[in-house]
């Protein structure tokens, strides 16, 4: 009949493709700064690189995130720029297995019932880790992470892998992945290690 009907999922599918080109560039600019930030400064336990994704709403910054997340290309392409850079720097260590774990603080998630200061953490920690497990977000488990840094989190992905991969723990990278990372700003993320 003539009439263009919208389908928000099929838009999102053509968008992520048809930027597939600007993702991986984005990808590629911001590990390699994140690779020269890590050799250049003496890292303390207070320096945590983080790549954001940032734009306003609706440009598409979660579907960028789910693909970064799901896509094995994607997760090729982040091993390949981490070992072209660890080259580079005449580092022996070489990353073979990316595991992203992906966690939301967005509009249709069940929200904790604090999220302000130290608990921001470990909401972030819960989420995480319940993707990473395959199992579903519980508000409730929240106050059960108060605890954890996120480095333990981590530490915990990358031994897990590197005994199922039969690997070592330090050629395993473990890429976070955090939807709304402002609702973190704004709550505290002083906290998270």
């Amino acid at each position: 009949s003539g009439e263009i009907r919208r389908c928000p999922t099929r838009l999102s599918y053509e968008l992520k493709w048809c930027n597939s080109g600007e993702i991986l560039s984005g990808l590629r600019k911001g590990i390699n700064i994140l690779m020269e930030t890590s050799f250049k400064l003496k890292t303390d336990k207070s320096h945590q690189p983080l790549m954001c994704v940032t734009a306003t709403s609706g440009q598409g910054k979660t579907d960028t995130l789910q693909h970064v997340r799901d896509d094995a290309d994607m997760q090729q392409t982040i091993i390949d720029i981490i070992n072209t850079s660890l080259v580079e720097r005449r580092s022996p260590l070489r990353c073979k297995f990316c595991v992203p774990v992906f966690a939301t603080f967005g509009q249709g998630t069940e929200f904790d019932p604090i999220v302000e200061g130290p608990f921001v953490a470990a909401a972030l920690i819960n989420r995480l880790l319940c993707d990473y497990l395959g199992v579903s977000f519980r508000a409730s488990r929240t106050r059960r992470f108060q605890e954890l840094e996120l480095r333990d989190l981590t530490t915990m992905i990358r031994r897990r892998t590197a005994k199922d991969r039969g690997c070592q723990e330090n050629e395993v990278c473990v890429v976070i992945l955090v939807d709304e990372l402002r609702k973190l700003r704004t709550g505290g993320s002083e906290h998270m290690r």
